[in-house]
């Protein structure tokens, strides 16, 4: 159908040829003419430069909203199509994209080798702030284009092999999604060797052969090393909880890992005491992560009447931190921590070590 624009130059036009045409008064002339130039003029500009108010079809329904990106054929509301889409999950908003389903594959891979977590593998999802689901490692399910995508990737699960990871996204505008293009890349776990060494930079055994010897009031700072496994990691770090006799030890602090202060925090609700009447600290350990060997240090304090032997061995517990799903809070994901709301464990390892004492 003509656009307005056009309907213009028709009418400067028409009246352009009456005001030299029909015989009238010269001022009546004067006026047909100016507005015959002017809509001509008007018309002109309209249908060259594309002006949207004028060059709108006539009975199409035009946009009332000026240059709203919403009134554009997007598929999505204003409010929807008005969101930030920077990030590396964030897809490029297209005006005139249809929103056509799109198939999403919830998929998950090894963060080192690439490969598949695994057909055993679960995941939890939610769409849009709605009800979290969950869904088998490759499973399928149909969404919207630029709706948020919440994933908690294993699902808090302490018997599989892998760490779970919360990860966002938006659906983009394409026919399927699949989350490890752009994610769920996870950590799988692996063992953790931890070895303390005494004043003399000599490894403590567990056989006796190699201990502390601490002497009353003694203060001193010792080493230790922690080493992972080969493209294997504990992506959240670990709490490590220190249990030592109160009437032997006045106090034992870990310093620092890796190069940097060690943070204290509280203790683990699914922790147990080894021994009666002993004091607990726990503090976060950073991100452990493939075979490289990590230092850390240690103060402790000696009582004025140590005595050595079991009494003045310190026990330490290494409990790598992980995401759970808190069931007694409307199931929202939770972490990462080391124990759940159940005081249960999260980890999918625990290292007991200890600093023996003479």
């Amino acid at each position: 159908m003509p656009n307005v624009g056009l309907i213009a130059i028709i009418l400067g036009a028409v009246f352009g040829i009456l005001a030299y045409a029909v015989p009238m008064k010269k001022g009546a002339r004067m006026t047909w003419g100016l507005l015959g130039v002017a809509l001509l003029v008007l018309g002109g500009l309209a249908t060259t430069l594309n002006i949207p108010f004028l060059s709108n079809e006539l009975g199409t329904g035009g946009s009332t909203k000026g240059f709203a990106i919403g009134d554009q054929d997007t598929g999505v509301s204003d409010s929807t199509a008005s969101q930030s889409t920077s990030g590396s999950n964030q897809p490029t908003l297209t005006v005139g994209s249809k929103s056509d389903p799109v198939t999403v594959t919830l998929a998950a891979l090894n963060k080192y080798t690439l490969n598949s977590v695994g057909s055993t593998a679960t995941h939890r999802y939610q769409v849009d702030g709605g009800q979290w689901n969950t869904i088998a490692n490759g499973g399928t399910f149909t969404a919207t284009p630029q709706q948020k995508l919440n994933v908690l990737f294993m699902n808090g699960s302490t018997v599989q092999n892998y760490y779970s990871s919360l990860e966002s996204f938006n659906i983009p505008f394409a026919a399927t999604f699949d989350t490890s293009s752009v994610g769920g890349k996870l950590s799988q776990n692996g063992t953790i060797t931890v070895t303390y060494f005494n004043t003399n930079d000599v490894a403590i055994a567990s056989d006796g052969t190699a201990n502390l010897t601490l002497a009353a009031g003694d203060t001193p700072t010792i080493k230790f090393k922690v080493q992972g496994q080969y493209q294997r990691e504990h992506p959240y770090g670990a709490k490590v909880v220190v249990e030592y006799n109160r009437t032997s030890i006045d106090d034992v602090k870990f310093l620092s890992f890796a190069g940097q202060p060690v943070t204290a925090t509280d203790v683990p609700s699914a922790d147990t005491a080894t021994n009666t009447g002993a004091d607990r600290k726990a503090y976060l350990i950073p991100v452990i992560s493939g075979s490289d060997f990590k230092e850390g240090t240690i103060y402790i304090d000696a009582d004025d009447t140590i005595n050595g032997g079991l009494e003045s061995d310190i026990n330490t517990r290494w409990y790598p931190l992980n995401y759970y799903v808190d069931e007694s809070d409307g199931s929202k994901v939770k972490g990462a921590a080391a124990s759940d709301e159940n005081n249960a464990l999260t980890s999918l390892i625990t290292v007991n070590a200890t600093i023996q004492v003479q």
